[in-house]
């Protein structure tokens, strides 16, 4: 079994990559809670206290809900979609920010350690899981800007359905 040397010393340019997926991320998480704040007609700060902090995909699903007790539909933008996209950001998002750095050995690039989920570490062989056999996942810069365009495109999906969503409840409220 090979051993690699864990890094925290990333290139400056791969720490600041990070972080912008980091920030994306979190502004993409907010606009989210600003939704669901506005369909329990409530302020952003009582939401965060009674909503507290779910998974992304799960605030879709409490959106839909919120709508169908408001009355509300959603035509701009498909939740179901958007509640893909995001569940898939939101494992990468978490591998590049929670996960343990090391460099591979054969293309010497910053790689980062996947222990979620089950792999096929041989492809002739069997899965396993990747917390006995992790994989190294290589991200370059390429991939990190995919990233975070993706997340940007979810961004502008939840502002779309931010805007009309609210639109159609100031109408319903008046």
């Amino acid at each position: 079994m090979n051993t690699y040397h864990i890094t925290v010393d990333l290139p400056e340019k791969y720490a600041s990559l990070i972080g912008a997926i980091i920030v994306h991320w979190s502004y993409q998480e907010r606009l989210l809670a600003d939704l669901t704040s506005a369909l329990l007609n409530v302020s952003i700060k009582h939401g965060r206290v009674a909503v507290r902090s779910p998974r992304a995909d799960e605030y879709i699903t409490m959106i839909r809900q919120l709508m169908m007790l408001e009355g509300v539909e959603c035509n701009s933008v498909n939740l179901n979609k958007l509640a893909t996209h995001l569940r898939a950001l939101d494992g990468i998002r978490n591998l590049v920010a929670h996960g343990i750095w090391f460099v591979d050995p054969t293309t010497e690039f910053p790689a980062v350690q996947n222990i979620s989920g089950n792999w096929k570490p041989d492809p002739k062989g069997p899965k396993i899981a990747r917390r006995i056999i992790p994989e190294g996942v290589v991200i370059d810069e390429s991939g990190f800007r995919k990233i975070i365009t993706s997340i940007k495109s979810t961004i502008q999906t939840t502002h779309s359905a931010h805007t009309e969503i609210v639109k159609k409840l100031e109408a319903l409220r008046k």
